[in-house]
């Protein structure tokens, strides 16, 4: 997180890295290490799986939600946990769409009369 925020910050040029680190309580070597630093096995699945939860939350038009991402994915035969999947989903801002309930708006009438009222005569 600290080098992320210096990467941020160094790209808008607002401190010098040499200040940020020495505020931070981080070495310079350990910052500029990081930045050449390949991505992890962790952090390169995470972001294959974020490409398929993405296409699939698009290709159900935003109605799917994380147990259904989840069911798909394990059917496709993906190894991943149901915690994962709510965690790629948050970072990727994924919010499936909720069905309204439904709401009855008006009464239908019994036999042809109003409630409370009698019938013809």
């Amino acid at each position: 997180m600290r080098f992320a925020f210096i990467r941020e910050q160094a790209a808008k040029k607002a401190f010098p890295v040499v200040f940020m680190c020495a505020q931070l309580s981080v070495s310079q070597s350990g910052y500029y290490a990081w930045l050449t630093r390949p991505a992890s096995a962790h952090q390169s699945r995470d972001r294959e799986l974020g490409r398929l939860i993405r296409t699939l939350f698009d290709e159900h038009q935003g109605r799917y939600g994380v147990r259904r991402i989840f069911a798909e994915l394990t059917r496709a035969g993906e190894r991943v946990s149901y915690k994962r999947v709510q965690r790629l989903m948050n970072e990727l801002d994924l919010v499936s769409v909720h069905p309204r309930p439904y709401k009855r708006t008006t009464v239908p009438w019994r036999a042809g009369r109003a409630p409370g009222r009698p019938g013809p005569a």
